[in-house]
């Protein structure tokens, strides 16, 4: 007989059912079906490129599945691009290592050319295991067609922005003190300081040290410091002038504090004076390092933010390494004395400090200290806990450091970024005026200048000679300072050949293709109107048609001779040589394919751009000032063309849409073609990255030269700049973006409200006067079981991969959904809740859903009508999936992800647990009533795996597809499902889950007295507060069935009956015989409509009281005979116990 168990686990089938949406494309479907639909914008935050998948990055990605998800089904149009995070320190970081080198100047002696191109190879390393990762949890979203960071057209509208910004005069450059990365040797934004695991304790050495009071002997003021390398940027003494100061004697010198000073336990310490803060004003005292003459340097002077909470009430003021020195620095005039280099060692620009030159500060505040100690300064040293801030990128601790950089006046938008703040819709809801709505109220300027390599560089270029300055916020501007081209260049393609006649393909300049009569007179026609151009040399491909043509050219305009360059030949098409174009074409699955698919023996069309690139590079720096015609071929002048304006690969390919047979130029057109100056790399692609940038000289407007400033963005400028530089706006899509912004909907993890979401706004707000985004989720943080952070060298989390393989995504998918994470509370990660979730929710859709297969043969050619059953079971299911499906579409509509998650358990709960195991009898009925069930069952199931759809979509199509009622391909073509107010019966739900609690109090009755359900009862009687359901007989024949007693009382209190009677206890016989029968059934693997021979042999009251009930058993085992004795004929058998007396039976078919 068929076996009916899964020949595949859950797992397995998830496995297959992405090939099925792979194969059938049921992604792209889904937006296909709904491309005139009115759109749903969500932004996706790009991840960086150079790392690995992990729980974090998977709770994201099925967040930014499920919303989207939902709204597709809701009708609306929703386009899911991937990204990529391309630049900036972590792969900087990455190249270094793979390199061996470390720091700016180990990188500028490599090379930056050198080091940025291995950073261009490296930047998708991991990509593959993110499509792997993203592909196998079930995230629908274009993985292919991804937006880069590093792309030029990406990079032409950060570059806008930024422009835009300049313009408006909210940039400026200033020196302030910036946390710097001494690794990195770059500042970092305030901001990049709250993302998580930015700080890190440390045990120092902190010191009291003595600095000598002028004019006076053994007469200090005493500072304390947590960082001794400071010292010799010492430039001042703050006190505040509202604290009393005390001198105090001890060991025979006299200490000026705000407090006692350290002191051995019994050491005699005596008060000799008292003085107001203001009065220590203008004090001179010998520095222990003098850097300079200056006598507005090492005084005391007045700070509010002075105060005795730590230390002795007078602070070491070192305006180079402290942003309050630094302000209170310029306030009074003070030096800034910079001892320290980029990569975070003493400098050696002052003489008195070379014994520190060149040493890192761990180890300058080692000597120092000893210093100190040799030369009597050190009072006291003490260890100390302190918290640092560390580079989120290496780990690195940060230090404060004064830094020449390039600010976004925040201060100067607040108000408005305030404003548009009260627009979001934030989930959870204190984040609009706590984490994120305070973090715009106290954010500082924005540093957008980084001082590295590999990223977008800062389009700012100042005049060597008048020192002003020039922001380009396009390819145009640029090449319209580079002066242009010192030649006018004009491409013409060959007249039509005989090569293009018999369709063949040609790109070898010895194949006897010539021109065709008409191809020639179409040479001639545009011969004589090039009369008029003055044309002064002609260059061409030396393959025959373009030869003939070029002569045909030259001898009507004139022109004394044509000059062939091999690099203006037709493309190199390898293999396909003398094939029909249509061979050619079916190699590649698309134009932009062909820029990087090369046919075997050929060329791609990135070859072909950077051969005929060359060529117009040559020319330009061979003639000036002249008119150069160029013939060649289609392809080669299509390369040319959209390589002189600095076209990328898509826009080229656009360039080509909507002309005649898409041919980019017809046989002997002739097209004027601009030559336009801008960075290009040595494959002559446009590229604006370090170092091609700063080749092309740039001019101002008084005739000097101009340079770029050495910078590169802050890559979060970059990040923040995704909604529109994803599209190349405003250069392309202008009005598709104005049209669709802001987003309707965005997620990410707690800390973006400091990190994306906030540049995201900060730029939003500037460009655009509108908010980026309307809605946003945030996401709490995954930790280990033991609330640790997962950290692969702890082995603290279980392998994903392993789950997946295990329980399949969907379990974790709805884990994450209904968990408090999505409240923006961190979790302990649970592989147990995932257990719990795969065997409760998953595998108890899958039984509900196998249930039904099992009898649902019987819906075959049976007449039925959805919601057409007036059973009371019928009615409730449905008013719970309508209840249901009304809940979770006000969640999603709200986008309250756990409240649109967490009643679908619940419902299929009950679908489970309630109305499958109540219907059982009804199914297996052979009335009309078995056909209403399964018919609701259907149905229902239908509904819910529309509804689950967004969140387990595994399971949704799973279900979908097996209940042989699919209307489409896919469930995820489907719409969503509508709550129906006429199935809804609130009254009737009331009661069911009064009828289900009467039932599991009875039920634990049962249980106390040790009564198995299989054993009916005489009885039960129910509370009087629950008479409101006597009068409804079909709920009280619910109780009877599930609790199994005959009749329902009514009285003052939960009673069962349970004395047993001879009738009854023969009925437990037969139950439990029929319930092993159905085992045995299911061993077998057969399907309800089996039949089977039972045959029994054992105790003789056994036997009779089988046989007493044989009618009912063979009706409820589908059994053609129950035989006694006999041969043993079998195929399963079974040898039970009734109370001491034995019995076995078998089964055969």
């Amino acid at each position: 007989m068929e076996n009916n168990k899964p020949k595949l686990s859950l797992p397995e089938l998830e496995e297959k059912i992405l090939q099925f949406w792979e194969h059938n494309k049921i992604f792209e479907k889904s937006i296909i079906q709904r491309s005139k639909a009115r759109r749903f914008i969500f932004y996706d935050g790009p991840p960086f490129a150079t790392g690995l998948p992990h729980y974090g990055h998977i709770l994201a990605s099925t967040v930014k599945d499920v919303v989207p998800r939902y709204w597709t089904m809701r009708g609306f149009r929703v386009d899911r691009r991937w990204g990529w995070d391309c630049h900036g320190l972590p792969i900087e970081h990455l190249v270094e290592q793979e390199l061996k080198i470390s720091g700016r100047k180990a990188i500028e002696k490599f090379g930056i050319k050198k080091f940025n191109e291995v950073a261009r190879s490296k930047v998708l390393t991991y990509a593959s295991e993110w499509h792997k990762t993203v592909r196998r949890i079930g995230r629908f979203v274009d993985f292919e067609n991804s937006y880069k960071t590093m792309d030029a057209t990406y990079m032409e509208s950060v570059w806008w922005a930024f422009s835009a910004l300049y313009k408006k005069k909210l940039v400026y450059k200033d020196s302030r003190i910036s946390l710097f990365c001494p690794r990195c040797e770059t500042p970092l934004s305030n901001f990049e300081i709250a993302m998580d695991n930015s700080y890190r304790d440390q045990d120092d050495d902190s010191v009291y040290v003595k600095l000598p009071i002028e004019v006076t002997k053994k007469e200090f003021l005493l500072i304390w410091t947590t960082t001794p390398w400071t010292l010799p940027g010492n430039a001042a003494v703050a006190v505040n002038p509202k604290i009393e100061y005390t001198k105090f004697g001890v060991g025979g010198e006299h200490i000026w504090a705000a407090v006692p000073p350290p002191h051995e336990a019994g050491e005699k310490i005596t008060v000799i004076e008292k003085r107001a803060g203001k009065s220590l004003l203008g004090m001179r005292y010998t520095p222990l390092f003098r850097l300079t003459d200056d006598r507005t340097s090492y005084r005391v002077v007045g700070a509010d933010f002075v105060d005795i909470s730590e230390g002795t009430g007078l602070v070491h003021i070192a305006p180079a390494f402290g942003e309050e020195d630094f302000i209170l620095g310029k306030k009074e005039g003070l030096p800034v004395f910079a001892t320290l280099d980029d990569a975070g060692r003493l400098n050696d620009q002052y003489p008195t400090l070379n014994f520190l030159s060149g040493k890192k500060i761990e180890e300058a505040n080692r000597i120092i200290i000893e210093w100190l100690k040799t030369n009597h300064f050190l009072w006291r040293v003490q260890k100390i806990t302190h918290r640092y801030p560390i580079c989120w990128r290496c780990q690195t601790q940060l230090l404060y450091k004064v830094q020449p950089s390039w600010f976004i006046k925040i201060e100067a938008i607040k108000s408005k970024m305030l404003a548009l703040n009260e627009k979001i819709d934030w989930h959870p809801e204190h984040l609009k005026h706590g984490r994120f709505g305070n973090g715009v109220k106290d954010a500082p300027d924005w540093n957008v200048s980084r001082s590295r390599f590999w990223g977008t560089p800062m389009p700012i270029w100042e005049c060597i000679h008048c020192k002003k300055g020039h922001g380009f916020g396009s390819r145009e501007e640029f090449h319209k300072k580079s002066g242009g081209a010192k030649n006018r260049y004009l491409i013409m393609r060959h007249g039509q050949a005989l090569s293009n006649v018999k369709e063949i393909v040609s790109y070898k300049p010895d194949a006897r293709f010539g021109l065709t009569i008409l191809g020639k007179i179409q040479t001639e026609c545009a011969a004589r109107k090039l009369k008029k151009e003055d044309i002064d040399i002609i260059f061409a491909s030396d393959v025959i048609r373009t030869k003939e043509t070029a002569e045909i050219v030259a001898e009507v305009i004139g022109a004394r001779k044509v000059l062939f360059d091999q690099r203006l030949r037709e493309i190199n098409t390898g293999i396909f040589e003398g094939e029909h174009p249509r061979e050619y074409h079916k190699y590649f699955s698309s134009r932009l394919e062909r820029f990087s698919k090369r046919p075997p023996g050929g060329e791609t069309l990135a070859e072909l751009r950077t051969r005929v690139m060359s060529f117009l590079e040559d020319t330009e720096h061979k003639f000036e000032g002249k008119t150069i015609l160029i013939v060649s071929h289609e392809y080669p002048l299509w390369m040319l063309s959209t390589g002189a304006s600095g076209l990328t690969n898509e826009e080229a390919v656009a360039s080509k849409e909507g002309r005649p047979n898409e041919d980019f130029i017809r046989f002997a057109e002739v097209m004027e073609m601009p030559y336009k100056f801008l960075p290009r790399n040595d494959f002559l692609e446009i590229d604006f990255h370090r170092p091609y940038v700063d080749v092309i000289p740039i001019f101002c407007e008084c005739g000097g030269e101009a340079k770029r400033i050495p910078d590169v963005f802050d890559c979060w400028f970059e990040s923040g700049s995704m909604p529109f530089a994803e599209k190349h706006y405003p250069f392309e899509n202008k009005n598709l973006f104005e049209k669709n912004f802001p987003a309707d909907f965005i997620a990410e993890y707690i800390s973006q409200t400091r990190g994306w979401f906030y540049t995201l706004h900060v730029l939003s707000s500037i460009l655009f006067k509108k908010p980026a985004f309307l809605h946003a989720v945030t996401t709490g943080v995954i930790l280990a079981e033991n609330g640790e952070k997962m950290s692969k060298s702890r082995k603290n989390f279980p392998d994903p991969w392993g789950l997946f393989k295990k329980y399949g995504v969907d379990a974790m998918r709805y884990y994450f959904m209904s968990s408090p994470i999505m409240l923006a509370d961190n979790i302990n990660f649970s592989e147990k809740d995932v257990d719990e979730v795969y065997k409760k929710y998953s595998l108890i859709a899958c039984n509900v859903l196998n249930f039904f297969k099992l009898y649902s043969y019987r819906l075959k050619g049976a007449a039925r009508s959805r919601g057409s059953s007036i059973h009371v079971l019928d009615r409730w299911i449905l008013s719970r999936l309508h209840s249901t499906i009304q809940k979770v579409t006000t969640a999603f509509d709200s986008y309250k992800i756990t409240e649109a998650t967490r009643p679908l358990f619940d419902f299929l709960q009950d679908l489970s647990l309630w109305y499958v195991r109540r219907s059982r009898a009804r199914v297996k009925s052979e009335d009309r009533d078995a056909v209403l069930a399964l018919a609701t069952l259907q149905s229902v199931l239908f509904d819910f795996s529309r509804l689950i759809a967004p969140i387990t979509p595994f399971l949704a199509e799973i279900i979908y597809k097996d209940l042989g009622i699919s209307r489409k391909l896919s469930v995820h073509l489907e719409d969503w499902p509508k709550a129906q107010k006429r199935f809804i019966d609130k009254d009737l739900e009331e009661k069911m889950s009064e009828v289900r609690e009467v039932a599991s109090q009875a039920l634990r009755l049962r249980s106390e007295a040790g009564i198995k359900v299989r054993q009916p009862l005489a009885s039960l009687q129910i509370l009087n507060p629950k008479s409101e359901i006597r009068n409804m007989g079909d709920l009280l024949e619910l109780i009877k069935e599930e609790v199994n007693v005959k009749a329902i009382i009514f009285g003052d209190e939960l009673k069962l009956d349970i004395k047993i009677t001879r009738e009854l206890k023969e009925e437990g016989v037969a139950r439990e015989f029929v319930r092993t029968i159905q085992g045995m059934r299911k061993d077998l693997g057969l399907k309800p409509k089996n039949l089977v021979n039972i045959q029994i042999q054992g105790d003789r009251d056994i036997e009779k009281i089988i046989l007493d009930w044989e009618k009912i058993i063979k009706k409820d085992t589908n059994a053609k005979e129950i035989k006694i004795g006999g041969k043993k004929i079998f195929k399963v058998e079974r040898e039970l116990d009734f109370e001491g007396k034995s019995m076995w039976m078998g089964i055969g078919v």
